[in-house]
């Protein structure tokens, strides 16, 4: 029995969704990958299939595609693997996430639709560190912040060349600049429209 034949006959009519509505047709056969044992929708080679579409079974049985391999015979495309997620495995994957955050001065976390930022807590936690550090240029740093302050609170406006005066201090002290940089792009990705 060929792929073809193999498809034709014991495979289903599945609707692939694209860009959040139905797309086209495909026929496919439900499967389980023997080496592997992930599931998988056996295709003819030429199918339109991609990962990130969603294929619908049956009305309330909807599958989101996570990988599309090609399976080839004597050098040419002989079928298609489609693996899949339900879609119950799908949205509890796409609910889990896991952080791994240092030093996250100035950063937005999670999965929230708004927020209010601001930097006055950050700025003041830089101003704790430095006056911990046992850098020799804490004199220099505090001014740097308070520029930093000033920038995100609107009172200078931000040009080229402004903290320029302060790459040397940057430099030797690269344990804060990461920190005022977050804190400045943070800023920055706000002033966009």
């Amino acid at each position: 029995m060929t792929i073809y034949s193999y498809i034709n006959r014991s495979g289903i009519d599945i609707t692939v969704e694209r860009d959040g509505k139905p797309s086209h047709v495909v026929r496919g056969v439900f499967n389980t990958e023997n080496s592997t044992g992930k599931r998988i929708i056996n295709c003819l080679p030429d199918v339109d299939i991609r990962p990130g579409d969603w294929v619908v079974k049956r009305e309330n049985e909807r599958f989101y595609i996570t990988d599309v391999i090609s399976n080839d015979f004597l050098g040419k495309p002989y079928s298609v693997n489609a693996y899949y997620k339900t879609e119950a495995e799908y949205n509890e994957s796409a609910q889990q996430a896991t952080f791994n955050i240092q030093n996250a001065y100035g950063s937005i976390i999670g999965n929230q639709s708004h927020f209010s930022f601001t930097y006055t807590s950050n700025l003041d936690s830089l101003r704790s560190l430095v006056d911990k550090s046992d850098s020799a240029d804490k004199q220099e740093l505090q001014k740097l912040i308070d520029l930093v302050e000033m920038i995100v609170q609107n009172q200078v406006p931000a040009s080229k060349g402004l903290l320029s005066r302060f790459s040397a201090v940057m430099e030797r002290n690269s344990w804060l600049t990461s920190s005022i940089l977050s804190a400045l792009l943070g800023w920055l990705t706000t002033q966009i429209p």
